[in-house]
C-alpha cells in the first residue's frame, strides 16, 4: 500500500481527523509557497487571522439566521434597534437639546469627530477667547517630564495650536498633533496637575507658560495629585 493508499483509507474510516491533518498539511504548504515568493508570513498572519475569523463569523450568523426563529428573532431585534435609534435622535434635538448621546446617534461616524463638532456648535454660544500668546519654555531640568493635555469646551484646532507651541518651546507633548484628550472631567477646570514635590517646579512652570498663553480666561494653577503617574504633568482646562 501507497502513502497516498494509505491516507485515503485513513480518510474514509476517520473523516474528522483526517480533515485537521489535511488542513495542517495545507497549511504548512502554503507557507512554504509564499516563502517561495518572497513574502514574509509573519508579517501578514495578523491579517489572514482577521480575515479568516471574519469569514467564519459571517457564515456562522448566516446559518444561524437561516433558521426560522433566529429570522423572528434578528427582525425583532433590528425593529428595536431603530426605535431605540428614533428615541435618542428626537430626545437629543427635543428642547432644550441633549447633546451628551450624539456619539450613539452618530454610531457611524468616529466618537472623537463627533464631539469636535458638538464642542464646536457649544463654543459658538461662549463668550469669544482672545488669541493664543507664546507660551514659556521650561526649566532646563524639567523639559523631558511628558506633558498630557485634558480639554473640554474648546475647538481642537485651538488646542492642537496650544501644544503646538508648548512643544516649540520645548515642552514634552504627548502626541501634540492629536491635540490632547477631550474629557468631561476637564470642564471648568484650570488645573496644571503633578505627582510628587520632584515635579512641583516644573508644573508651576508649565502653569506660568499655560497663562502666558492666555488660553483661558481663569488663571491655571499647580496643583499636586498623588494617585496620579509618576513623573508625569497633567494639563486640566475647560469652558464647560
Amino acid at each position: 500500500m501507497t502513502p497516498i493508499d494509505y491516507l485515503r483509507a485513513f480518510a474514509e474510516k476517520h473523516p474528522a481527523p483526517a480533515t485537521l491533518i489535511g488542513t495542517g498539511i495545507a497549511v504548512f504548504a502554503a507557507v512554504a509557497v509564499v516563502k517561495e515568493w518572497g513574502i514574509d508570513p509573519e508579517a501578514h498572519i495578523a491579517s489572514a487571522v482577521y480575515i479568516f475569523g471574519s469569514g467564519v463569523a459571517v457564515f456562522l450568523l448566516a446559518a444561524f439566521l437561516l433558521q426560522p426563529v433566529a429570522a423572528k428573532i434578528g427582525g425583532s431585534l433590528i425593529v428595536c434597534l431603530i426605535v431605540g435609534w428614533l428615541a435618542l435622535f428626537i430626545g437629543g434635538r427635543w428642547p432644550p437639546p441633549d447633546r451628551s448621546m450624539d456619539c450613539l446617534i452618530y454610531f457611524w461616524e468616529p466618537c472623537r469627530d463627533v464631539r469636535d463638532a458638538v464642542a464646536a456648535d457649544r463654543s459658538k454660544e461662549l463668550p469669544s477667547l482672545p488669541p493664543l500668546q507664546p507660551s514659556i519654555a521650561p526649566p532646563p531640568d524639567k523639559a523631558s517630564i511628558p506633558v498630557q493635555i485634558r480639554f473640554a469646551g474648546f475647538s481642537r484646532d485651538r488646542i492642537i495650536a496650544l501644544a503646538k507651541d508648548l512643544t516649540a518651546k520645548g515642552w514634552k507633548v504627548v502626541d501634540p498633533n492629536r491635540g490632547g484628550e477631550r474629557a468631561a472631567s476637564a470642564a471648568k477646570m484650570a488645573e496644571v496637575r503633578y505627582d510628587n514635590l520632584n515635579s512641583k517646579t516644573a508644573a508651576e512652570a508649565l502653569a506660568q507658560a499655560l497663562n502666558a498663553t492666555k488660553i483661558i480666561h481663569k488663571t491655571i494653577t499647580a496643583v499636586q495629585k498623588p494617585t496620579m503617574t509618576p513623573n508625569t504633568l497633567e494639563v486640566l482646562i475647560g469652558l464647560e
